[in-house]
């Protein structure tokens, strides 16, 4: 519509899609091509539009996601600390375990399994199910399980069983904040470790 932000568009939501689609189809040179492209038209929430927290948060985790599985962990957390506040914002658990799930690819990317593997059963207590049928979940799954072993499903265990705020917390960036200045300092990066508002969700 003429005169409306970007973000008000349907475009974006799909493009979400789309690049996950490519990303697990083995499309990953056109799938890491749309993730630029979407970043530099999905750039952050203002906090003042609720259909605009669901962009942000849908399109940035997907990016965030391919970033971490193509092991570009810096733009990986940089998008997942943009993603993840704009989930809890929309107060929409799906939405947040979207983000929770490439939160656990970043952990799995930087070698925080055990982390990780936390990080995906918090996703699946905040959606409210495991959902093991998506490719996303499974790849991250199968990664953690052949690091973690039988180990996997305790941490996955303590992570599901938590109550739901605390699940939104543990996926929250501040978990991986070690992992990611490491990671930071050897590449030069001096972008900063956002913990993100507070969870503030009952």
């Amino acid at each position: 519509m003429a005169g409306q932000p970007q973000f008000t568009e349907r475009a974006p939501f799909a493009d979400g899609v789309l690049v996950m689609a490519l990303w697990v189809s083995g499309d990953q040179d056109a799938a890491l091509a749309l993730c630029a492209e979407l970043r530099s038209r999905i750039t952050g929430s203002t906090g003042d539009n609720p259909l605009q927290d669901h962009v942000v948060a849908l399109v940035r985790s997907a990016t965030g996601y391919i970033a971490a599985r193509s092991g570009d962990t810096v733009t990986a957390a940089t998008d997942l600390q943009i993603s993840y506040p704009a989930a809890v914002s929309t107060k929409d658990m799906p939405i947040v375990a979207v983000a929770g799930v490439g939160m656990a690819a970043l952990a799995q990317a930087v070698g925080a399994a055990e982390t990780g593997a936390i990080m995906l059963g918090a996703a699946a207590r905040v959606r409210g199910s495991d959902d093991r049928t998506d490719p996303a979940v499974a790849l991250v799954t199968e990664d953690l399980q052949r690091v973690l072993g039988e180990e996997f499903s305790e941490k996955y265990s303590e992570g599901k069983g938590l109550a739901v705020a605390r699940a939104v917390a543990a996926l929250a960036p501040e978990r991986l904040r070690s992992a990611i200045r490491m990671i930071r300092a050897e590449t030069g990066s001096i972008e900063q470790v956002n913990d993100g508002p507070a969870v503030g969700l009952r």
